[in-house]
C-alpha cells in the first residue's frame, strides 16, 4: 500500500515532494505535519484526481481553509482535521459518501448539513455539539457508533425519533431537554433499549416553568427511555418525578449519579437494583428524606447539597436530638459499606457521632472530602482516621 508523509516543517522540499506525490496514483495514505501555505495547499488540492485512491487523509497542524476539492476524495475512508485551524467546513465534505471516521477542528468550525449525507460514517470525533446541529441527522447516518450529544428540539428533524436506528452506539450518549418530549410512547421511540453496546448514558432535563409542569410526565418519559441491561453508567439531570421507573434493576451497572433532581424524595433499594454498583454521587436533592442501604461494592460515594437530611449515628437515631441542630431536617442514620475507598460529603449536615461511626468502619478509605459541614465542630480522633493511606481532608467550617 503506497504511503506519503509531509513534514511542511522544511518548506524546501514541499514542492519535491508534492511533485512526486502527483505521480502516486496509487497513493492510499498521505499524513502532512506542519503549517503549509495556501499556495502550497491549492497545489496539493488542484490535483485530487490523481489520488483517486486515497483512503486515509490526516491533515494535523496543516491548513486554515479546506478547499472544496476535498469532496472529490470519493474513496476516502478517514479524514483527521482535529489539530488544523479549518474555521468552516466546505459543503462538498458531504460528498464523501465511503467516509468511516471524521475528526473536525477542535476549534468548533462551523458545519456544514450535507454531513448527514455520509451515510458510511461510524466515528465522529470533535465539537460534541456539532452533529445535533444537524436536522435528520439519526436517520441519514444508521452507521454512527459514536454520538456523545443529542439535543431534542420541538422542531421536524430533531425529535428523539432520530435515535431510533443508531443500534451500533458505543461509549458514551448524552440525550439533552428531555422536557421536549410528550410522553412516554414518543420516549419509547429513543429505542433506547436494543443500543447492547451503549456502555453510559446521560439523560438530561433542562429548566422548566414550573407553573406548566406536570410531576408525571418526567416519570413517562424515564419510563420510555429504559437502556438495554449492559448499561454500566447512568446519570440522571433535572429529574422532577419523585418516582423512578419500572425498568430497573440494572444488574451491571457499575456507576450512579443523580444531578438536581427536586422532585426525589426517597431512593430505591440500591442493594438488590444495582447490587454490582462501585460509584454513587448524589447532587442536589433538596426533598430527599430517605437513604437507600448501599451494596457492598461500592467503592466511591458522593454526597452533595441535599439540605432536608441529617446524617446522625445509630443511637441518635434513637435519641432526642436538640431542635436547633435538626431544624426539622429527617434523621438518617448513614450506613456505608467497608469497601469503600473514596467518601465526599458537602454542604450537607452530619453529626459528629456519624462521622466518627461511618469512618470507624472503612478500613479500606483512601480519600475523605468534607466541606461546608456546619455541624462539625472537631474531626475524629486519629484512631478512627488512622485507616486513610492518602490523606485528603478539607472543611469549610473555620472551626475544624
Amino acid at each position: 500500500m503506497a504511503e506519503g508523509f509531509i513534514n511542511s516543517s522544511d518548506n524546501r522540499h514541499w514542492h519535491e515532494n508534492n511533485m512526486s506525490f502527483n505521480k502516486l496514483e496509487n497513493l492510499r495514505t498521505l499524513i502532512i505535519k506542519g503549517s503549509v501555505s495556501s499556495s502550497a495547499m491549492d497545489h496539493l488540492f488542484g490535483a485530487t484526481e490523481k489520488y483517486h485512491k486515497l483512503r486515509v487523509l490526516d491533515l494535523s497542524w496543516t491548513c486554515k481553509i479546506l478547499p472544496k476539492s476535498i469532496g472529490d476524495l470519493k474513496h476516502l475512508r478517514y479524514l483527521d482535521l482535529y489539530w488544523t485551524e479549518v474555521a468552516e467546513l466546505p459543503v462538498a465534505l458531504g460528498k464523501l459518501y465511503h467516509l468511516q471516521v471524521l475528526m473536525t477542528p477542535r476549534s468548533r468550525a462551523r458545519i456544514p448539513r450535507s454531513l448527514r449525507n455520509l451515510i458510511s460514517l461510524r466515528h465522529y470525533e470533535g465539537d460534541d455539539k456539532a452533529l445535533t446541529t444537524i436536522p435528520d441527522i439519526g436517520r441519514r447516518l444508521t452507521s454512527l457508533q459514536t454520538f456523545p450529544e443529542f439535543h431534542i428540539k420541538k422542531e421536524k428533524g430533531y425529535d428523539i425519533g432520530q435515535l431510533r436506528n443508531l443500534n451500533g452506539l458505543r461509549g458514551t450518549l448524552s440525550i439533552w431537554n428531555l422536557e421536549n418530549i410528550e410522553g412516554k410512547d414518543k420516549a419509547v421511540e429513543a429505542n433506547l433499549k436494543n443500543k447492547e453496546y451503549l456502555e453510559s448514558l446521560v439523560l438530561k432535563w433542562g429548566c422548566r416553568d414550573e407553573r406548566e409542569f406536570r410531576r408525571d410526565l418526567d416519570r413517562e418519559v424515564l419510563e420510555g427511555l429504559q437502556p438495554h441491561p449492559n448499561l454500566t453508567e447512568l446519570t440522571i439531570h433535572g429529574y422532577k418525578s419523585p418516582e423512578f421507573a419500572s425498568w430497573l434493576p440494572l444488574q451491571n451497572l457499575r456507576s450512579l449519579k443523580f444531578e438536581i433532581c427536586t422532585g426525589l424524595e426517597d431512593f430505591p433499594p440500591m442493594i438488590d437494583l444495582f447490587p454490582h454498583c462501585q460509584s454513587l454521587k448524589i447532587w442536589s436533592l433538596p426533598n430527599l428524606s430517605r437513604f437507600p442501604l448501599l451494596p457492598l461494592s461500592l467503592k466511591e460515594l458522593e454526597i452533595s447539597y441535599c439540605g432536608s437530611l441529617m446524617f446522625v449515628s445509630k443511637e441518635e437515631v434513637e435519641e432526642r436530638v436538640e431542635e436547633d441542630i435538626l431544624g426539622g431536617k429527617k434523621k438518617i442514620e448513614l450506613i456505608v459499606p467497608s469497601s469503600l475507598q473514596s467518601l465526599m460529603i458537602k454542604d450537607c449536615d452530619i453529626t459528629e457521632g456519624a462521622l466518627s461511626q461511618s469512618l470507624g468502619r472503612l478500613t479500606s478509605l483512601k480519600s475523605l472530602v468534607l466541606y461546608g459541614i456546619n455541624t462539625i465542630t472537631t474531626l475524629p480522633s486519629e484512631e478512627i482516621l488512622h485507616h486513610l493511606t492518602s490523606p485528603d481532608i478539607t472543611n469549610s467550617s473555620k472551626n475544624v
